[in-house]
């Protein structure tokens, strides 16, 4: 197990300890924890204490200039709604609490679950475990669901979602960047996707994407599922199995080295392009004679297979294919077209 340690709300009481399962990397409540070690280390951090919060609460500022607030906040009775002119709140409560972090106010959720929200520039929100629900409508803000069971909400722009446990994204935002940053911790990461012109990229732990806008997608070496929408999606492979179904708007698929995927052209149809040592099998019906499904070989080792779909084809090898590397497969009843590749 590893731990997040912040120090207390007051000046000479112990420091707060959280605990979380190793293997995380650095979650965004690890980098507020280090934020305020620095601070106290410094003589620059100004500590308070409040208990059976509610309502508006103001971090006082700091009693050293330039320096850093912070705010425990020990148990509360309703939803709290933290301002001031920046600092840090650290929720050390029993039990799940409702904080809204004000502008320029930095939160660390703590380790019991709640219900966290923030629409400042710039601000952090971070989680150690339990079961959360985060959102984030700000500009250039920064999330993290921790290691727990958590709903994470974007809805800005220019938003990074990190996800290390069992997460659900919402995405509706615009530019936002959705990150599963787990290597060795047991979840999986969904994302339901709504927004423009936002990135996603895979991790160890299965990924499930429900597009329904154009998406960029980066995979992991964790297993990958796809269901595109009315945008064209772009996807990267990784080094797991992957299963892609192309909405109308289409998809582009690059395959990773050795990397097996199963691509269904949907309603909009597919163009995969190979990788050394890749295998990729299209299924679907989509493509016609004015505009085929395409699949096209680079070099070394690899397998194209369309012989499940009922599609017309378009297959082709790409500069520096070896002659009798690459694999082409398609039903011969169905009309299709090959570029030839040399040697065959």
């Amino acid at each position: 197990m590893a731990t997040a340690t912040v120090p207390g709300g007051s000046p000479g009481t112990p420091p707060l300890t959280f605990t979380y399962s190793s293997g995380a990397g650095l979650t965004v409540a690890q980098q507020i924890a280090n934020a305020l070690g620095a601070a106290s280390s410094k003589g620059t951090l100004t500590q308070t204490t409040t208990s059976g919060a509610s309502g508006t609460v103001s971090i006082p500022g700091s009693s050293v200039a330039g320096g850093t607030s912070e705010l425990v906040i020990e148990s509360t009775t309703g939803p709290v709604t933290v301002t001031g002119s920046g600092g840090i709140v650290v929720n050390n409560s029993a039990t799940p609490a409702t904080i809204t972090a004000g502008a320029g106010v930095q939160l660390f959720t703590g380790s019991v679950g709640g219900v966290f929200s923030t629409s400042s520039t710039g601000a952090l929100i971070g989680a150690v475990s339990g079961a959360n629900t985060i959102t984030a409508s700000g500009t250039g803000e920064l999330i993290g669901g921790g290691t727990g069971t958590n709903l994470l909400i974007v809805t800005g722009t220019n938003d990074t979602v990190q996800s290390a446990g069992t997460d659900t994204v919402l995405s509706s935002g615009s530019s936002n960047l959705i990150i599963n940053t787990s290597t060795s911790i047991t979840g999986s990461m969904v994302v339901n996707e709504s927004g423009t012109n936002d990135t996603i990229v895979g991790g160890a732990n299965p990924t499930t994407v429900n597009a329904t806008t154009a998406t960029q997608f980066y995979a992991g070496s964790g297993s990958l599922t796809f269901v595109g929408g009315a945008g064209t999606s772009s996807i990267l492979g990784g080094t797991g199995s992957e299963s892609i179904l192309a909405g109308a708007g289409g998809v582009v698929f690059g395959v990773n080295t050795s990397n097996n995927a199963t691509v269904n052209s949907g309603t909009g149809g597919a163009t995969i392009f190979g990788a050394p040592g890749s295998a990729v099998n299209l299924t679907g019906s989509t493509g016609t004679a004015a505009k085929p499904d395409f699949l096209i070989a680079a070099s070394g080792n690899e397998t194209l297979n369309a012989s499940t779909s009922s599609s017309a084809n378009f297959f082709a090898s790409g500069p520096g294919t070896v002659p009798a590397s690459t694999s082409l497969a398609e039903v011969v009843a169905t009309p299709c077209w090959r570029v030839p590749v040399r040697g065959r």
